[in-house]
């Protein structure tokens, strides 16, 4: 998303977690970070996979 949480980001976040529309959600991780958690591994695949790479002698 190109941005930084906000704390009304992870206010409304806990609402919605402490209110009856959540009631069926259990032993889950929500994260709240705009997308980071998604970018950072495929950052890492952009830059290419270390044991795949075969360097020739």
């Amino acid at each position: 998303m190109r941005r930084f949480v906000e704390p009304r980001d992870v206010a409304e976040a806990v609402l919605f977690l402490c209110s009856d529309r959540a009631a069926s959600i259990t032993g889950v991780t929500l994260p709240v970070d705009a997308g980071w958690l998604v970018q950072a591994p495929y950052a890492q695949y952009l830059q290419g996979n270390p044991i795949r790479q075969t360097r020739a002698i």
